[in-house]
């Protein structure tokens, strides 16, 4: 329990960035369609997978978004 304690410092910024980045995903997911952005798969796939899997995000950025 004590490295838990000295370990939450570095954890908790990290969690807060991974929640910031996996909401900033789903909004742009969600904003797709009107900004002219379209999508190799449908928003909702999207959506799951930025919410289920780790580093969803990442993946949505990388490999999800198709400008025209």
């Amino acid at each position: 329990m004590e490295n838990l304690t000295e370990l939450l410092p570095i954890l908790i910024p990290l969690l807060v960035l991974e929640l910031g980045l996996r909401v900033f995903a789903i909004i742009s997911i969600l904003r797709a369609k009107t900004k002219g952005v379209t999508l190799r798969w449908d928003p909702i796939i999207w959506i799951i997978i930025v919410a289920f899997v780790n580093f969803g995000w990442l993946l949505f950025f990388i490999i999800g978004r198709k400008e025209e």
